[in-house]
């Protein structure tokens, strides 16, 4: 996997510049508490054949990436949004466990670029 998997540069760039590690390692955290909730969340919709519930779920976890520089988890949740909005929603389930480690490659690798 390479950085541009991983990271959209501009953005990370941009917040590295203008933030301190510290409190950019703070955020980090809450970014990984939250998509990974909102993915349990997206797991349950998905199981609950809820449609709406999935496409929310997706939205929020691309927005959040793109916020803060996940290109590889903003690319995988877009994927997931676009089928829940087409209607295909379990079509997504198989994009549930690489976005996952998705989620666990951009902390991971940000974590040591910040020197956490």
């Amino acid at each position: 996997m390479t950085s541009s998997d991983i990271f959209h540069e501009p953005t990370i760039r941009e917040l590295t510049e203008t933030m301190p590690a510290d409190l950019m390692l703070s955020i980090l955290e809450t970014y990984q508490v939250e998509a990974t909730s909102d993915l349990a969340k997206l797991r349950d919709a998905l199981a609950a054949d809820d449609g709406k519930a999935a496409r929310e779920r997706s939205h929020r976890i691309k927005s959040a990436s793109l916020t803060f520089g996940a290109a590889g988890v903003a690319r995988l949740a877009a994927e997931a949004e676009d089928l829940s909005r087409q209607g295909h929603h379990a079509a997504s389930a198989p994009l549930l466990d690489p976005m996952a480690a998705a989620i666990q490659a951009f902390v991971d690798a940000l974590t040591a670029r910040l020197g956490g």
